[in-house]
């Protein structure tokens, strides 16, 4: 909303008219209907002072506070992600930093921003990722302690996770104890039902969708780390059925042969199976189109937040060669050959 439109739409809530604001400030009840009609604006000197008699603050008064729709939101990221492919990290990170200053008290923004510039930073090598680090940091703090209550949780669960990270265990626990528990009523079943009955079947559908989609994430998300947890301790047999078992579910729900895959990947990589990465890595590489959630019969009523591309998802693979779990193949001529397709 511009400066004009806050100032007329403020002032009629006010039941205020151009003279009366006009006294207030000192100024010609003409000076105030130029404002309103966009044909001029107030001098900086005046911008307080007119903030305080609209009951609001400057941010406000110039549009700062603004609400962007989800939409324009991922216009948003998806142009930040266009000039991290096209012209590197820095630039897309200065285009975030533009959009945040912008709106400032956007959190759906910053939050998004956060969680996407956060995932590019740990594929990025050659930058200084402490300064990087602590501007998403921030943000993430901000975003924490705002009202969006979705955009809040899943801020806190990042924070929890970098400060795992640095093994402040305190810290983490903090932001861990700062997320409330989970809501045993969802009432979108119960919206469902009221679809049904009006006879609107297109939107039953797509909330039972959505939930099935968000459990299937959940419960695989938990299949994965259990996995990890058993190869910590060396229980490679336990981890391998979890990791067959998140296949079974990824093929299942067309969830992507690189999400199918890589709790397998990392079982083996921890197992020093060669074979087995080798065959999975050949497998990635082999089906390399349908690595990102394909459309099926249980979300072809929902529109999914748009995935990972595959350029991004080849990077990701691309770090995970690099890790020092995969040290062992550095010497196996047919790991040498999948890390110079992956550098093509």
């Amino acid at each position: 909303m511009k400066i004009d439109e806050v100032i007329r739409k403020r002032r009629k809530e006010l039941n205020l008219t151009q003279e009366q604001i006009a006294t207030l400030l000192g100024v010609s009840a003409p000076a105030v209907n130029k404002w309103e009609n966009g044909n001029s604006y107030p001098d900086i000197t005046l911008l307080s002072p007119l903030a305080r008699v609209l009951g609001i603050d400057i941010n406000e008064l110039l549009g700062f506070y603004e609400n962007l729709s989800q939409q324009e939101v991922n216009m948003i990221i998806e142009e930040v992600a266009k000039i991290k492919e096209t012209q590197g990290f820095e630039a897309a990170f200065a285009k975030a930093e533009e959009s945040v200053r912008n709106y400032p008290k956007n959190y759906a923004l910053m939050g998004s921003l956060a969680f996407v510039l956060n995932m590019y930073l740990h594929q990025e090598s050659g930058i200084d990722r402490e300064a990087y680090a602590g501007k998403l940091y921030a943000w993430l703090s901000a975003v924490a302690g705002s009202g969006d209550e979705m955009m809040a949780e899943s801020a806190l669960v990042v924070l929890c996770n970098e400060e795992l990270q640095k093994k402040n265990f305190e810290k983490a626990q903090e932001y861990l104890d700062r997320l409330a528990p989970k809501k045993q009523f969802d009432k979108r079943i119960t919206q469902a039902a009221l679809f049904i009955e009006k006879g609107d079947f297109d939107s039953a559908y797509a909330l039972y969708e959505k939930k099935i989609y968000e459990e299937v994430n959940i419960l695989s998300g938990t299949l994965s780390l259990f996995a990890e947890l058993k190869c910590r301790q060396k229980e490679y047999d336990t981890a391998l059925r979890s990791a067959q078992l998140l296949g079974i579910l990824g093929e299942a729900f067309q969830m992507g042969t690189f999400q199918t895959n890589a709790s397998k990947l990392t079982v083996y990589a921890s197992m020093q199976d060669a074979d087995g990465v080798i065959g999975v890595l050949e497998q990635l590489l082999a089906d390399w189109n349908y690595l990102a959630s394909q459309k099926c019969y249980l979300n072809e009523h929902i529109k999914k937040e748009n995935g990972i591309e595959n350029e991004s998802l080849r990077k990701m693979l691309k770090k995970m060669a690099e890790l020092e779990e995969f040290d062992f193949l550095r010497e196996d001529a047919r790991f040498q050959n999948i890390v110079k397709r992956l550098n093509g």
